[in-house]
């Protein structure tokens, strides 16, 4: 997947929102904030920090969640904001999802402000006294953009969001350091080359999970569980380089979805999964080494 275009923003198509996570200690993003300050390509006055407080909603027995989609409302700087959020995809730890925004005047969801046709036709018959606050985000983020190139008409602008802080769901809390690389306008392949340019200056985990899912772990007392590598068809029409894409990508997110279940070790087949995930991509790796001299575009 590639995006040369801004991002939509409408309330009625909803925004796509392509990102990438980073988890790294605090010192970690401490380190790499006064780095990217003295960086070149960093927007001038981009640099913003502010308390951000985001409450998710659904109902008792999820039917939100159970259709894909998250309910939000999110405070910051005085104003607030309710957001829906389709669970979207992933693709080799860069995420996909669509989000509809409007403003809010309350403390708790309006669904009907909600008006995107698509939306409502998910939503379904959900009522509006079934929804309850089941967990909340609050974070200090700090956001700066920066303009990077990777090759000559390859290149992307992206905002930079640290978030430190902690999920709470009632008496149980769990940290927040991360960092969000968000693609505004440009190509997700800039996008992908600055998140490897930065994961080289400190110690940092390129992740799957969301503060979603790791919220509605924590308040339904759930963990993360083992993941299985889905079915790989080739076609005689592929070429070479299409044919390494359709094997290592879904073997790349097989090992990043196992990674949490693997380092709690709270599910074993998780550390199973894992290791299955790298036994198919090194056997791919090894395949693709003997041919990757072949001509771009050839194939079988």
């Amino acid at each position: 997947m590639d995006m040369t275009s801004p991002r939509l923003d409408t309330s009625e198509s909803g925004e796509l929102e392509i990102e990438i996570k980073l988890t790294a200690s605090p010192k970690s993003l401490a380190k790499l904030q006064s780095m990217l300050s003295k960086a070149s390509g960093v927007e001038r006055g981009s640099k913003k920090t502010a308390r951000v407080v985001s409450t998710y909603f659904d109902t008792e027995d999820r039917k939100f969640r159970k259709r894909g989609l998250t309910l939000r409302i999110r405070q910051k700087s005085g104003k607030r904001v309710q957001t829906v959020k389709s669970e979207g995809s992933s693709n080799a730890g860069m995420f996909a999802r669509t989000e509809w925004t409007t403003p809010l005047a309350g403390k708790t969801p309006d669904l009907s402000a909600i008006t995107a046709p698509e939306v409502q036709s998910q939503i379904g018959l959900i009522l509006q006294e079934d929804l309850v606050p089941l967990f909340k985000t609050d974070v200090k983020r700090t956001t700066l953009r920066i303009q990077h190139t990777c090759a000559p008409g390859d290149s992307a602008t992206v905002e930079l969001a640290f978030d430190q802080g902690k999920i709470v769901a009632g008496k149980k809390i769990d940290t927040i350091s991360e960092v969000e690389l968000e693609l505004i306008q440009g190509t997700t392949t800039a996008l992908l080359d600055l998140a490897k340019t930065l994961s080289e200056h400190i110690p940092a985990v390129l992740t799957l999970g969301s503060k979603v899912s790791r919220g509605f772990d924590l308040c339904d007392g759930t963990y993360p569980c083992a993941s299985f590598a889905g079915k790989i068809s080739l076609t005689k029409r592929q070429s070479i380089d299409e044919a390494m894409v359709h094997i290592l990508r879904p073997s790349l997110d097989q090992l990043l979805a196992n990674r949490n279940a693997a380092v709690t070790g709270r599910d074993i087949e998780g550390v199973h999964q894992a290791r299955v995930a790298i036994r198919r991509i090194l056997s791919a790796l090894t395949v693709f080494s003997e041919i990757r001299c072949w001509p771009r575009g050839t194939t079988h």
